[in-house]
């Protein structure tokens, strides 16, 4: 019996971004996108999301090399049912069995920004209330 049950719970070590590659921001429907943002744009993004249709963030980078080698953090307000006006944090990469999807409801911008912020700054993102979902 181990001294800690709850360890053994605890989330697996997951890749993070990659300090290499540039990034590229898309925020909401629009085609366009922003190589290489500021950090004040991906903020002003996560902060700027409602629970309008396509109301949506996604921060990604992808190995030109390599189109398998990707990783993406995206964000959206849940517009309906019991999550309505939460943040869902998704974050995407390969993972061993093909792409993984992590995610996570958090209350307001605020919060997803800290998830945001460690990607963007190439920091480990703390997977702790993280959910995998099926791809």
């Amino acid at each position: 019996m181990a001294l800690f049950p709850w360890s053994k719970n605890k989330t697996p070590a997951l890749p993070g971004p990659s300090a290499e590659l540039p990034w590229t921001l898309t925020v909401g429907v629009d085609p366009g996108t922003c190589s290489d943002p500021t950090w004040q744009q991906v903020e002003e993004g996560l902060y700027g999301l409602n629970q309008e249709q396509d109301s949506f963030l996604i921060l990604e980078q992808q190995d030109p090399q390599n189109p398998n080698a990707y990783w993406f953090i995206q964000c959206a307000v849940a517009r309906m049912g019991p999550d309505q006006g939460r943040y869902s944090v998704e974050v995407g990469f390969p993972g061993a069995g093909g792409g993984e999807l992590w995610v996570h409801l958090v209350s307001d911008a605020g919060q997803a920004a800290a998830y945001f912020s460690a990607a963007y700054q190439h920091r480990k993102i703390d997977f702790t209330g993280f959910e995998k979902e099926e791809l």
